[in-house]
């Protein structure tokens, strides 16, 4: 394998679509072309990689990510057809988010049933008044890390437990955020189990948006990684073009190395 051959297949260079082929609304927008197809790097290099770089199944966690996000990418407007909460009907909201959960505890009960709410009043107005996605250049976001105190990035969780992750995020931009969502990339049951999206609160610029989002960990020992891009309530993705969203991870440990150090909660 030459150096050059190598350099195609990790730009995905080595099967480059025709532009004729992409959707307009990728042919229009200035992004970065490696970027956008960052899912056609081949998986077998993905692994190789992850193991010889000692990630942690992290690189390989990206490649399933870009794999989800690639294929809505592809359509017109940038958009997921699963999961949508647009398609939920009036008083499912809760079923809704706790579908891949299970049922939790009182505490974790309440901050679902009020995501369920808001979940409701943001669908309801959209219905009311569907908009267009369209790509505004003031339109930003930043995340900063935060809230690593409450949920530290790594936290350490008992087999099958509830846990809640927070994000601060930051709207950057010069857009006011209203009525938006964070999705989970790809499937919400494999792995590290969650709702399909939560609401965002609605965010003027120079604020803050603090998101909590219920999980349950795996039973299996291992890293587990959970990643959400911001949307609207039908599926359409406010920032298409950028491959991560914000991360969370878990480890489960093994029960042999774990019993000595933690003093595990009931399970809800």
């Amino acid at each position: 394998m030459s150096p050059r051959y190598l350099l195609q297949l990790e730009r995905g260079e080595h099967s480059n679509r025709d532009v004729n082929s992409l959707p307009h609304w990728l042919k229009v927008l200035e992004v970065d072309r490696i970027r956008a197809n960052a899912s056609r790097v081949p998986a077998w290099l993905v692994r190789a990689y992850d193991v010889a770089f000692g990630a942690d199944g992290f690189l390989a966690d990206v490649y399933t990510w870009s794999e989800a996000l690639q294929e809505d990418q592809l359509r017109d407007l940038p958009r997921r057809v699963r999961d949508r909460p647009i398609e939920v009907m009036p008083g499912d909201e809760y079923a809704y988010l706790t579908r891949d959960l299970g049922e939790p505890g009182d505490s974790l009960r309440r901050l679902l049933l009020t995501q369920a709410s808001e979940l409701a009043g943001q669908r309801d107005r959209f219905r009311a008044a569907p908009r267009m996605w369209a790509p505004v250049t003031g339109d930003k976001t930043g995340f900063l890390g935060e809230a690593e105190d409450e949920a530290p990035e790594g936290t350490i969780a008992a087999p099958g437990s509830m846990l809640v992750a927070r994000f601060v995020i930051h709207n950057i931009g010069q857009v006011r955020w209203r009525d938006r969502l964070m999705y989970r990339v790809g499937s919400a049951s494999v792995g590290m189990a969650s709702s399909p999206c939560v609401p965002l609160p609605d965010t003027d610029p120079g604020s803050t948006a603090d998101v909590r989002c219920v999980l349950r960990a795996p039973t299996a020992p291992g890293t587990y990684r959970a990643c959400f891009k911001m949307g609207w309530m039908d599926g359409t993705y406010c920032f298409p073009t950028t491959l991560l969203g914000v991360l969370f991870t878990v480890i489960v440990p093994p029960a042999d190395i774990a019993d000595p150090y933690q003093d595990w909660p009931d399970h809800d």
